[in-house]
């Protein structure tokens, strides 16, 4: 399989477990006086799942390798996603609904998958520079 078709269904893998997930946090309708009465949120639900969407197309775009290296495209795509849980975390409210938490939470997850990734990425290219030159000595 390529690359880009691995990078493709690992984003709509994370995008479906995300959504699965928001489905399941909207049955938390936050701190209200009588939970029970509340309807569940099936509208929010769905624009939680377009937001979700916007990020998922965000990082593809992003980790899209045809101007830059593999490498060169981890690396702000990290930032990016850091940038988005920074902004998430910051303007989080307790006792709101549970899918609002959501887009931050897919934020920062793939904040650590990709910059596990890069570096990792890093370490191997510094390994195999390493181990080349050692072979020309």
């Amino acid at each position: 399989m390529r690359a880009a078709t691995i990078r493709k269904l690992v984003i709509l893998v994370g995008w479906f477990a995300f959504a699965i997930y928001t489905l399941d946090a909207g049955r938390n309708p936050g701190l209200v006086r009588n939970p029970d009465l509340v309807p569940y949120p099936w509208t929010a639900v769905f624009l939680t799942w377009l937001v979700l969407a916007a990020q998922a197309f965000g990082i593809a775009a992003l980790l899209r390798p045809r101007a830059l290296g593999r490498r060169a495209r981890l690396w702000p795509t990290a930032g990016w996603l850091g940038l988005q849980s920074a902004v998430g975390v910051a303007l989080t409210v307790t006792d709101m609904p549970g899918y609002y938490y959501v887009p931050t939470l897919f934020a920062f997850t793939g904040f650590v998958i990709v910059l596990g990734t890069a570096l990792g990425h890093s370490m191997l290219t510094a390994s195999k520079k390493t181990l080349v030159e050692d072979k020309v000595d």
